[in-house]
């Protein structure tokens, strides 16, 4: 098990840069990194483009229910949705993602990658 993941969060709206984002990661990162898109709503097609997205060895993870879970009431009473669950999720990673990460590396969906990650 990898110990380092690149990790985005995404709502359906903003899934296709972010996925654009996470396949440019693959390509400029170590395979020894996991790179993994979590969804903070419900994808119809999710089973797909899961399978999809593993032939280029990215993850695609259901944290819907879990963010939902730890967010929705935070969400409720003080954001009034003003701030998303996708958002807000970034300050939680490690209590979402597998326990095996020692290292995240959180970036936003609307960036792109041109070149090594590597230092």
């Amino acid at each position: 098990m990898n110990s380092q993941c690149v990790a985005y969060v995404t709502d359906v709206d903003y899934s296709f840069p972010t996925i654009l984002s996470a396949l440019q990661v693959r390509k400029f990162t170590s395979a020894t990194t996991d790179v993994c898109v979590l969804m903070s709503e419900r994808l119809e097609n999710f089973g797909e483009l899961e399978a999809l997205l593993a032939i280029s060895d990215v993850k695609l993870i259901d944290a819907t229910s879990v963010l939902q879970d730890k967010l929705g009431k935070l969400d409720d009473a003080h954001f009034q949705g003003r701030i998303s669950v996708s958002t807000m999720a970034k300050l939680i990673l490690p209590q979402v993602l597998p326990d095996n990460y020692t290292q995240i590396i959180y970036l936003d969906g609307d960036t792109q990658i041109v070149s090594s990650l590597g230092a």
